[in-house]
């Protein structure tokens, strides 16, 4: 198809910015409204996940749809990172964008102003409270709370789970059978590193890969050779079992196969590199097999991939692998085992007090408390499917956000750091450059938008009195906090994606509907297996 082009796009390209913007901005703070979606052969679905409303979103027009996709790459990106903040990256964006492209000023020039401006705001996002405090349970409750839109009930629920685990607490969520929302305790854990390659995503909404009692594939080999795991594969498709792989690397090849097996039989499979690094990797890898019952097949121990058989196998309840993390959930390991592992953590926390850093022995910290305490699934449920989902993103929210805080601490919410952010640049120059005068008035936006969402004059009332120590009582009496790594990445991405547009001078588009996607994997490789489902012999 001939491409067409489209020069000095940045206002088409603002249009679809525009559009996506307005509609996620009215799920923004804790007052903030639902968005229904409709599904085709699927009911409506309510709700005010940010980054599920701008998934949604498309546009027949190309150069709409290309505007609206970039910030909404921005905003997923920030999620991605720090497990919040999409909505308030959106609006942040489309205010730079808006005031960036009604200025008379060089673009080029005009994104370095912006971009050395925003390099020194973000070192004055500070916590003002930490997660290390002795009342360290008040903020997580707040916290929860308030990213839960105010529902104390949920708020409640996460709190006791870290009360009861402790900080390190690993809390996976799931949809409850009984229609009630509750939490339970069982053996699993969690590590860095997700699914290797979208095609393994089994949830395109939530951009997630979930795998009901699946064999795993421990092993720190690179698994180049699709022949070595063809057994495997045989048997996975024979008995309906999905199949996760932990590696230290899988080739193209080795995907290829997998995607194969997962379209054709409607089976997930997914890989993951093994976490960690060196011989800690290696002890990361015993601890997956110490909990899920399986064998690590290593190099060290001299047993090759294409001697494995289904006892090396470890197994699970369930495991989830995000992007960045895999969950592995109801590990089907013997208690003795397990114990085994934790009396070694034991040993070694006992010699790393004289001989090894306290970066190192927090590490093994981590691995005990995943190993003795387990984990929590929070399990949410609804009078009706689509109230549960409506719920089910709520919490999501909720325990995304309060990890962000585990990691960088809390401070004031409702916009207020940006807010101060906006009067610490008109205090702090005599005069305010092209690109600190476009922040300025962007860094007010989230503020107002939030405040409008709840129907409240606050903003009125702040912009009269600048009295900040009487705003910020406020806030922390109504539990309105934000994580610090939230209100960093959402500025930063941003930011990066408004001045971008801005630079863009031609766009390249087809002059019909997006969305045809072509991907490597849609050729796909052969192997001398048998592809044709079996009946169910047993379970492995």
């Amino acid at each position: 198809m001939a491409k067409k082009t489209l020069h000095h796009p940045q206002k088409a390209l603002l249009k679809g910015v525009d559009e996506l913007c307005d509609a996620v901005s009215v799920t923004l703070g804790p007052y903030g409204k639902n968005v229904v979606l409709y599904r085709e052969l699927n009911p409506p679905y309510s709700t005010k996940d940010g980054v599920t409303v701008a998934r949604e979103i498309t546009f027949s027009d190309p150069v709409k749809h290309m505007g609206a996709e970039m910030v909404k790459q921005a905003s997923i990106e920030t999620a991605t990172q720090a497990g919040d903040g999409t909505t308030t990256t959106l609006v942040l964006a489309q205010s730079i964008l808006k005031n960036a492209l009604g200025s008379t000023i060089n673009s080029n020039s005009l994104k370095k102003e912006i971009d050395a401006c925003i390099e020194e705001l973000i070192e004055y996002i500070k916590p003002e409270f930490t997660l290390e405090d002795n009342n360290y349970l008040e903020l997580i409750s707040k916290v929860a709370t308030i990213s839960a839109n105010n529902d104390k009930v949920i708020g409640n629920l996460i709190t006791d789970v870290y009360k009861d685990l402790g900080k390190d607490a690993i809390l996976s969520i799931a949809e409850s059978k009984t229609g009630e929302t509750y939490t339970t305790k069982v053996p699993g854990m969690r590590f860095d590193n997700g699914w290797q390659h979208f095609k393994f995503v089994t949830n395109e909404v939530e951009m997630i890969c979930e795998m009901e009692n699946p064999l795993i594939l421990i092993t720190d080999y690179a698994i180049s050779d699709v022949k070595k795991i063809s057994e495997i594969l045989q048997k996975c498709i024979e008995n309906n079992r999905p199949l996760l792989i932990i590696a230290e690397e899988v080739s193209p090849l080795v995907t290829k196969m997998l995607v194969a097996v997962k379209t054709m039989h409607k089976i997930p499979m997914c890989t993951v590199k093994a976490p960690a690094m060196n011989i800690r990797r290696t002890e990361m890898l015993k601890d997956i097999a110490a909990l899920t019952g399986g064998t690590l097949i290593s190099r060290s121990y001299g047993k090759s991939i294409n001697k494995v058989t289904l006892d090396d196998l470890g197994k699970a309840g369930k495991v989830v692998l995000d992007r960045l993390s895999t969950s592995i959930i109801e590990g089907k390991g013997s208690q003795e085992e397990i114990q085994a592992r934790i009396d070694n953590i034991d040993h070694l926390m006992k010699e790393v007090q004289t001989t090894e850093t306290m970066h190192y022995k927090k590490k093994l910290q981590e691995r005990k408390a995943s190993l003795s305490s387990g984990m929590a699934i929070l399990h949410v449920g609804g009078s009706s499917e689509i109230e549960m989902r409506e719920l089910k993103d709520r919490v999501d929210d909720a325990v995304c956000a309060v990890r962000a805080a585990l990691e960088d601490g809390v401070c004031y919410g409702g916009g207020s750091v940006y807010y101060k952010l906006s009067h610490l640049l008109e205090f702090s120059r005599d005069k305010l450059n092209n690109g600190e005068l476009i922040l300025f008035s962007a860094l007010q936006e989230p503020f107002k938008k939030i405040w409008k969402n709840a129907n409240l004059d606050v903003y009125e009332k702040a912009m009269r009195s600048k009295n900040y120590k009487q705003y910020n009582d406020y806030l922390k009496e109504n539990g309105v906090l934000d994580p610090v790594k939230v209100l960093k990445q959402a500025l930063y991405n941003a930011a990066s994606i408004a001045t971008l547009i801005l630079i863009t001078d031609c766009v390249i588009y087809n002059d019909a509907v997006l969305h045809t996607e072509v991907s490597e994997y849609d050729s796909i490789p052969t192997l001398d297996i048998d592809m044709t489902s079996k009946e169910d012999d047993g379970a492995i």
